[in-house]
């Protein structure tokens, strides 16, 4: 089953694009740090908007919902601009597909396990 929303926002609430944390690199032979760097989360932890709030909380939080769709390319995410941080996650996403229901990808989880264990 597939689905898809369309939202119009009021252009009182623009968006802000950020560059996930935990993005790929789709260079060959080039791995992003936190695929080396097992305590990459402590360094992302002292940056802003990750020091405080619940961002950080809420890149877990997708890291286990594109898990469970296995969409293993999640580079960037939305949040309502001018919020200093406290606003949720909005993810936008072509979603052209599911990813492979034969495959568990476990490095979408980086973020629960790099954070949390």
């Amino acid at each position: 089953m597939e689905g898809s929303v369309t939202l119009w926002l009021p252009d009182v609430w623009p968006l802000q694009k950020h560059r996930h944390p935990w993005g790929r690199t789709y260079r060959e032979g080039k791995l992003a740090r936190w695929e080396y760097d097992e305590s990459y989360c402590d360094a992302v932890k002292k940056t802003s908007p990750y020091d405080s709030g619940p961002r950080l909380l809420d890149i877990i939080d997708t890291a286990v919902f594109d898990y469970l769709i296995g969409n293993a390319d999640r580079h960037h995410y939305e949040s309502f601009q001018d919020d200093e941080g406290a606003s949720m996650l909005i993810l936008l996403d072509n979603a052209k597909s599911f990813g492979n229901p034969s495959l568990d990808e476990r490095s979408i989880l980086a973020p629960l396990y790099q954070c949390c264990m």
